[in-house]
């Protein structure tokens, strides 16, 4: 599949906004349990940023597949959820890395995790989307789709 850099680049920018409005419920959620829900609790460093990362994949899996990579999909029951099954476990893995990252951060520096989490998501945000506009979200061949 081979992409013009217009339509690479104009998706790559709504992938940042809506990465960036996911950031914000991850970082809202996240000090909120840490604030309030775990404080001081000894695994906060991994429930907490579980719980509120889930909390911003649905939001950004949603506004990708209605927005980001619309074009691509099918706008069926169907689609919706097997992309979103398919969606979930990549970024699943790519949030082991980040989560692996954060905790590594924390431990060395002792920073809020808020700062942790963030410098983690600037080092997966690429991962992310490459995995995300090659795969998860990639156009539908005509024997893939549903009939």
């Amino acid at each position: 599949m081979s992409e013009s850099l217009r339509t690479v680049f104009r998706r790559s920018t709504k992938y940042v906004r809506v990465t960036a409005f996911g950031t914000i419920i991850d970082t809202l959620v996240l000090w909120l349990l840490v604030e309030i829900v775990f404080e001081g609790y000894e695994n906060q460093y991994v429930i907490a940023p579980t719980l509120s990362f889930e909390c911003a994949v649905i939001s950004n899996f949603l506004l990708s597949y209605f927005w980001v990579w619309r074009e691509n999909v099918e706008m069926t029951v169907r689609d919706l959820f097997t992309r979103f099954a398919a969606y979930n476990v990549v970024t699943f893995l790519v949030f082991a890395v980040k989560l692996a990252l954060l905790a590594s951060i924390g431990g060395i520096s002792g920073w809020h995790p808020v700062i942790c989490n963030v410098i983690a998501l600037a080092f997966t945000g690429v991962l992310n989307f490459s995995i995300q506009n090659e795969a998860i979200f990639r156009p539908l061949t005509v024997g893939e789709k549903s009939g």
